[in-house]
């Protein structure tokens, strides 16, 4: 856990506005998705695995990091919650919804993948999770695999990429 919470930690480096890059352009034609918020995403049932509420302690931490290390303060709101295969912790899910005038920005999914990338010190590459992409990460101690969905970037930390990229597919193809 204390690994996948350090994943997670990169995750809330990377949500800074100043690390937003300028516009690049789309490889291919963004596929029309359902408009979603942050709760909506953990209440999608994802079969074979579930959410777990991590403890209140543990989320307000994350939550004040969050908003210390991004300079955000009512301008998104943030969600973690494990993510369980049976009985074992599998992942943690993070999602950062930002107000839907800032998510429009350009360059603001650029910017948060090259905030990951500076956290983890690696370049990114991108992997398909179905009806989307998404941007695999591989720090040492763990593996970020995120994506942006209108107003809400999603990631998935978890302690390896096979475990990552498998969390992440079976997420985005339950939810699009």
């Amino acid at each position: 856990m204390k690994r996948l919470l350090l994943g997670v930690a990169m995750v809330l480096t990377a949500c800074t506005p100043s690390a937003a890059g300028s516009p690049s352009p789309s490889a291919s034609p963004t596929p029309v998705l359902p408009e979603l918020t942050d709760q909506e995403i953990f209440a999608v049932d994802v079969p074979g695995y579930s959410y777990v509420e991590l403890p209140r302690r543990l989320q307000r931490q994350a939550a004040k990091r969050f908003r210390n290390s991004s300079g955000l303060q009512e301008e998104a709101e943030f969600s973690i919650r494990s993510f369980v295969h049976g009985q074992t912790q599998f992942a943690a899910v993070v999602v950062v919804a930002l107000e839907p005038e800032l998510a429009v920005l350009p360059g603001t999914e650029q910017g948060f993948v090259v905030g990951l990338e500076q956290s983890a010190g690696v370049t990114s590459e991108v992997v398909p999770l179905g009806r989307i992409d998404g941007h695999v990460v591989e720090g040492e101690e763990q593996t970020v695999v995120a994506w942006k969905d209108e107003n809400l970037f999603v990631s998935v930390v978890a302690e390896d990429r096979a475990s990552g990229v498998t969390a992440a597919r079976a997420i985005a193809q339950a939810v699009y």
